[in-house]
């Protein structure tokens, strides 16, 4: 340690006391980044929230619309009222994936951005979506191939569900994502066995919507069936192929779970609201409170800084004054008994007697010179009259 030896008193002062602030500051710059990081990573959140809202809502009107085109019950006014509303879904749904998508980069087309991410084949559907269901309308398509893209466009829109949940870094974000998925996939396959018409097709879809029921039920929590209640949930329940047959229990069914997908879609949108709200206040918060905590610290190491080297540095002059210029008329200020306290005090009794000692040295000589002045005096007058006698 020859060179902290070699160190100055201040050099070693403004070690030890901007040396830990310094630490204190490095800590506070990384939690800072790791947070500045967070809300880099989830500011997107609002924008995502309103895709998935509007996707489960889309989704709901192509499950709608399906079953009023194959089905064939309905009024041509509820296929209007129905068609209209599902093309306002695809409108929105397009609003919602464009503020998502951010705008675009100089030179870029909608189509280049898409490309970036897995949205180009869904896009195509459902811009497809409007000229196949009047090309069905007009016997230019079968009822086959409709369904077929009507399936395919809802099991896109699933799936485009399933991956922004699962870019969420949160669990409980994640957890209810999963939820509202198994239960899509769920009311999907349900609304394929209201309008299926092969008895394979429908063991298939039976076994599927059994699957992703029990998936469901899995990601539920205590809260989201009712604390502290020993009935069954309702519509929770296995479906049976004898239950196929009764038309009201399917549509019962049809309705609980469409019930469900909307308390999970709420839920899903205020767990990532609250995500979002809570990342930003731990950022604001962190942010005030590191920056308070600096100034505080620097402060008060400032102070001491000042404080206690600028008494030293007093004790250090004054002791040089005596020892180079025999001032004996210093005197240190004290306050209230710390060391340094006390080393100024024992410091100031040693001047004090050193300067009472030479008082007392100067009085000394004053009265030995005037003692050898009087009896150089006493000493001369005999001669002098003397000297007036002879004359």
């Amino acid at each position: 340690m020859n060179w902290l030896e070699s160190l100055s008193l201040k050099s070693k002062f403004t070690w030890m006391v901007w040396g830990p602030l310094a630490a204190l500051l490095l800590v506070v710059a990384t939690g800072f980044a790791e947070r500045t990081q967070s809300v880099i990573e989830r500011h997107q959140a609002p924008e995502l929230r309103q895709l998935i809202s509007q996707s489960v809502a889309l989704m709901q009107s192509l499950q709608k619309y399906r079953a009023l085109l194959i089905v064939g019950e309905s009024s041509s006014v509820e296929r209007k009222s129905q068609q209209l509303a599902t093309e306002r879904g695809i409108e929105q749904w397009h609003q919602a994936l464009y503020q998502w998508l951010g705008p675009l980069e100089r030179g870029q087309t909608r189509e280049q951005q898409l490309q970036h991410r897995p949205l180009v084949e869904l896009y195509q559907k459902l811009e497809q979506l409007p000229w196949l269901t009047q090309a069905w309308a007009l016997e230019r398509v079968n009822q086959p191939q409709l369904l077929g893209h009507y399936q395919s466009t809802i099991a896109s829109l699933i799936a485009l569900i399933g991956r922004l949940q699962s870019g969420v870094d949160a669990n409980a974000v994640v957890n209810r994502g999963s939820a509202l998925v198994a239960i899509s996939q769920a009311h999907e396959r349900l609304s394929q066995l209201a309008i299926a018409s092969h008895s394979q097709i429908k063991q298939r879809l039976l076994a599927e919507f059994n699957l992703y029921l029990d998936q469901y039920k899995s990601r539920l929590t205590p809260k989201s069936v009712g604390v502290g209640s020993d009935r069954p949930i309702r519509a929770l329940a296995p479906l049976t192929a004898t239950q196929l047959a009764d038309a009201n229990m399917m549509r019962q069914r049809l309705q609980f779970s469409s019930q469900h997908l909307s308390l999970q879609k709420t839920w899903f949108e205020w767990e990532l609201t609250h995500l979002w709200r809570q990342t930003l206040e731990s950022f604001w918060q962190y942010l005030v409170f590191s920056m308070l905590l600096l100034m505080a610290t620097a402060r008060l190491s400032f102070m001491l800084y000042q404080d206690l080297y600028g008494r030293i540095s007093g004790l250090h002059r004054a002791v040089r004054a005596l020892e180079a210029q025999r001032n004996y008329l210093v005197s240190l200020p004290t306050k209230d008994g710390d060391e340094l306290d006390q080393m100024a005090a024992n410091l100031n009794r040693v001047i004090r007697h050193a300067s009472e000692m030479q008082l007392e040295l100067q009085g000394h000589r004053h009265r030995v010179r005037a003692e050898e002045a009087e009896r150089v005096k006493q000493a001369a007058a005999p001669l002098t009259l003397v000297s007036s006698g002879d004359a």
